[in-house]
Formats: C-alpha cells, sequence, structure tokens
C-alpha cells in the first residue's frame, strides 16, 4: 500500500488519499480479508487509523 514517496510510480499518491481508500474498503463488515501475518499488517493498519472490520482469514494459520 503505497503511501507517500518521493521518487518512482506513486510519487504522485497522496498518502491521505491512500489512507482514507484503506479505511473505506477495509471496514465494509461483510466483506471478507485474507492474508499472509495478518497480525502484523492489522498492528501497521491500526497504528495508520486504519480499523479493520469484518471477518479475518490468516493463511498462515490455516495452513495444516
Amino acid at each position: 500500500m503505497p503511501r507517500a514517496t518521493r521518487t518512482g510510480p506513486y510519487n504522485k499518491v497522496r498518502g491521505d488519499r491512500v489512507i482514507a481508500w484503506a479505511r473505506d474498503e477495509l471496514c465494509r463488515k461483510t466483506q471478507p480479508k485474507v492474508g499472509a501475518n495478518l497480525g502484523y499488517d492489522l498492528d501497521f493498519l491500526l497504528a495508520a487509523g486504519v480499523p479493520v472490520c469484518g471477518p479475518l482469514y490468516d493463511v498462515q494459520i490455516a495452513e495444516p
């Protein structure tokens, strides 16, 4: 998730717009979220002011 860069393909992306988009998308209660090591990602997102709602599926925990 690009937040703020000075060079590269994301140099015109405003960090506040990315956070607002993430907040809108990740707080939908009926949309499942799938990822690896979600604990790390959830900590990062919460620190950035993005609460995550809805069912969470961590593929590393799900692996037998």
